[in-house]
């Protein structure tokens, strides 16, 4: 891969999705889908109901969960995967609708991966996406929607990925950071890597090389090889106080990332720079 730019090698994360995880067992599906939910003021007919849908974040939960469902009835109808090794992950929306799954629909899932989102909602009071509304005019649907709301419900295993110099106002570093702590202090099996000197897309050949390794690893460990993904969480939880400091912070040799790990059963050991290559 020598010789080649930032932005190529950003354009490798995507068709490593659908090449390398595709020699290994694993299927990226379409990053970006349209929300059923439709535009404002649209009629939408639902069984036994007809629901004026004012504003396109009524119902997201719902409509998330039916689409996540849908999606996995597919590829299992398809015989393409094994119903219990399907991880999901996003950037940006996408770690944030990751991160809702897993809270709202743990049983699809059996590990997520979320890198750059905003996870508490109250932190974009001003509106956010397709929402108009502020925090005072729609306090409900604003901490509805925010996974950092549903810590406790997510019990799979997640990996959070951020620049550490995110300056994307909806998806400051903190996001990151503070749910990180929420989960952690529910016990979920979680893991938090700062990229340094990173913005809201990653453009450092060490940070998107690094990027994937984590992704690599974390889905060889909780996807690939899982043996177990319904696996007892306090179990988990009591493993990971015995082996692991949870609250450190250090700062690996590969290329100086920090890390912040909440582990089940075994460390995991940051490698040289020169084992990445």
């Amino acid at each position: 891969m020598g010789g080649q730019t930032s932005a190529e090698l950003s354009r490798a994360c995507w068709h490593w999705s659908s090449a390398s995880r595709g020699g290994v067992g694993l299927v990226a599906t379409p990053r970006k889908t349209k929300n059923l939910v439709g535009q404002p003021e649209k009629i939408i007919d639902v069984p036994e109901l007809i629901l004026r849908i004012n504003h396109v974040s009524v119902l997201y939960i719902e409509q998330l969960v039916a689409s996540a469902e849908a999606a996995v009835e597919e590829v299992i109808r398809r015989g393409v995967a094994d119903p219990n090794k399907i991880a999901v992950g996003g950037h940006s929306y996408g770690a944030f609708m990751t991160a809702n799954l897993l809270a709202h629909a743990p049983h699809l899932f059996c590990c997520g991966i979320a890198r750059s989102g905003a996870y508490n909602r109250t932190l974009t009071p001003f509106g956010f996406q397709n929402e108009e509304r502020t925090l005072w005019e729609a306090t409900n649907t604003y901490v509805e929607m925010s996974p950092f709301m549903s810590a406790n419900k997510i019990k799979k295993p997640i990996l959070l990925i951020h620049g550490e110099e995110d300056n994307n106002s909806g998806t400051l570093t903190m996001q990151s950071d503070r749910f990180f702590n929420a989960l952690k202090g529910h016990g979920a099996l979680c893991r938090l890597v700062i990229l340094p000197y990173e913005s809201h897309g990653y453009g450092a050949r060490e940070s998107i090389m690094h990027v994937l390794w984590e992704t690599d690893r974390w889905l060889q460990k909780h996807c690939v090889y899982s043996s177990d993904v319904k696996a007892d969480v306090s179990a988990c939880k009591d493993n990971a106080e015995g082996t692991v400091d949870s609250q450190s912070k250090a700062v690996g040799a590969a290329g100086g990332v920090q890390e912040r790990v909440n582990l089940d059963d075994d460390k995991f050991y940051s490698v040289r720079r020169s084992l990445l290559w």
